[in-house]
């Protein structure tokens, strides 16, 4: 099995083609081609993780004691 990369643009209409050149160690004959599409992020990791920043406030466990609540997860374990 062969893996290949490439890097593309989307375009509009949402329709690509694809022109690649496949290594002489792939055999010729009938095969399977598997296409994972990994949206490249356009924000830092940064601003991804500052996406999260505040979204625990208003849950029950941010009110409650920190180390209990550690200890009640840990806990659950035994």
């Amino acid at each position: 099995m062969e893996k290949l990369r490439t890097q593309i643009e989307v375009p509009e209409d949402h329709r690509i083609h694809l022109d690649m050149t496949l290594p002489e160690e792939v055999p010729s004959g009938p095969a399977e081609l598997t296409l994972t599409i990994s949206p490249r992020a356009r924000t830092s990791a940064k601003a991804d993780l500052m996406s999260f920043a505040g979204s625990l406030s208003g849950s029950a466990l941010a009110k409650r004691n920190s180390v209990a609540v550690q200890r009640e997860l840990r806990d659950e374990w035994d």
